[in-house]
């Protein structure tokens, strides 16, 4: 039986530390999965900026919305 590998993600502690998050920071913080937290930033569902190649989220951004409604509604 072949493994599985399980992606490498941040611990829910990690993240409450930082005050700017990654898409993968960010689908731990909504209790969601990677791909839909890519889409709900594809969607501009939460403002984001990249940095070079780098796509991130401001913590502040994040307040605004809900966190059950983005998981949901993402498409």
């Amino acid at each position: 039986m072949k493994e599985t590998k399980r992606a490498n993600l941040p611990s829910p502690e990690e993240v409450r530390a930082k005050e700017t998050l990654s898409p993968e920071e960010l689908a731990v913080v909504l209790g969601c999965g990677r791909t839909i937290a890519y889409r709900i930033l594809a969607n501009a569902e939460i403002p984001s900026f990249r940095i070079g190649r780098l796509r991130k989220v401001r913590r502040v951004d994040m307040g605004v919305t809900s966190k059950r409604s983005l998981c949901r509604t993402a498409p």
